[in-house]
């Protein structure tokens, strides 16, 4: 999930939905008689992003990651989309009027013509009833199959105890009670910091079905102060515009960084130093932290040995430190710096990533 998140991110996504589904369907005729058994219980991560036609190529073979050779992608070295072969042996992509079904070992789509990943025109073959029932997997989301959508839903089919016998990815059945506790623990993870990092990211929801486990979100309206605030009223508040224009602008931070132009100039050196509010949410219960977050890239380390060591391997001097500073009603194990001030020394659970 925190892989997802990342590319997602990195695709310029704001908004992002997980899903687990635990229905099966079973209705109607299928493309292949093999996909039968990927109609049960998924887990479904949708995002107001779509793929490139070069995404949906990059999937095709299990271990590729084109992220690579993109600079300013915070999880270029990760697994991205690959980590969902730790739960499926069939993951399912649809974006914009592209559906692809993967099958990485080719058992099903050798007949297609297009093995390990066919893909289909959904707009265009809307009438074709296998076309249909597959998408009724989807239902999860309102979705009007009529025409094209600027987003992208991963829908990851839970592998079965028959799938992990012959599986030659990972041989381990995949339960529901595995993903619930997998999307509290990814609760808890974003809950102490997991989106202060992110370019775009503004919203995070978590379902189970119809309901809403949690939710996280950054704050474009909040007070200038959190104490005693449970609720933050949607009147009379502060903007935080300068923090949400300077956590916007760190990829073109980048860029004029690491990849000067002649228009741009040469810099050597920047920061960012902004607040941001984050509101995290479980059942009725909203609590508000707030974070002092500073970015700091650099071309040099000073050390010319060390430097030419990190341009071959394509390395960056990107730091990026969080200090949690003010909390609307205070949780267990959250400690403020203003609280804990006693001369020089200071109290915080402070988050730091480091690229």
């Amino acid at each position: 999930m925190r892989e997802l998140l990342q590319n997602a991110d990195d695709a310029g996504a704001t908004i992002v939905e997980y899903v687990l589904d635990t229905n099966t369907y079973s209705n109607g005729p299928l493309l292949y008689d093999g996909l039968k058994e990927y109609q049960g219980p998924a887990l479904l991560a949708r995002n107001n992003s779509v793929f490139r036609d070069e995404d949906f190529a990059s999937l095709s073979s299990v271990g590729d990651s084109r992220k690579r050779h993109e600079a300013s992608s915070t999880g270029k070295y990760g697994q991205g989309f690959n980590s969902v072969y730790h739960w499926t042996d069939g993951p399912w992509v649809y974006s914009r009027r592209w559906l692809l079904l993967l099958d990485p070992h080719e058992q099903w789509s050798v007949e297609s013509g297009q093995p390990g990943g066919p893909t289909w025109d959904v707009v265009k073959e809307r009438e074709n009833k296998e076309i249909q029932n597959h998408l009724q997997t989807f239902r999860a989301f309102n979705l009007d199959i009529s025409q094209e959508m600027d987003e992208t839903i991963i829908r990851i089919p839970l592998r079965t105890k028959g799938q992990a016998i012959t599986s030659k990815i990972v041989a381990r059945e995949i339960s529901i009670e595995e993903i619930k506790d997998a999307l509290d623990q990814f609760g808890r993870e974003v809950r102490e910091g997991g989106l202060l990092f992110l370019k775009h990211i503004q919203k995070v929801t978590v379902r189970i079905n119809d309901d809403v486990i949690w939710e996280a979100k950054i704050l474009q309206y909040c007070p200038r102060s959190l104490k005693s605030v449970a609720v933050i009223p949607p009147g009379n508040n502060l903007m935080n515009a300068e923090s949400h224009r300077a956590r916007q602008e760190i990829p073109v931070v980048f860029k004029e960084v690491f990849t000067p132009t002649t228009e741009r100039g040469t810099k050597h050196s920047l920061s960012k130093l902004f607040n941001l509010d984050v509101e995290f949410t479980i059942g009725d219960v909203p609590i508000v932290y707030r974070y002092l977050v500073h970015h700091t890239m650099t071309r040099s380390s000073g050390n010319k040995e060390l430097d030419e060591w990190a341009q071959e391997r394509k390395l960056f001097g990107w730091v990026a430190v969080a200090a949690p500073i003010e909390v609307s009603q205070n949780p267990p194990n959250f400690q403020s710096a203003s609280d804990h001030m006693d001369g020089l020394h200071t109290s915080s659970i402070q988050y730091c990533l480091i690229h």
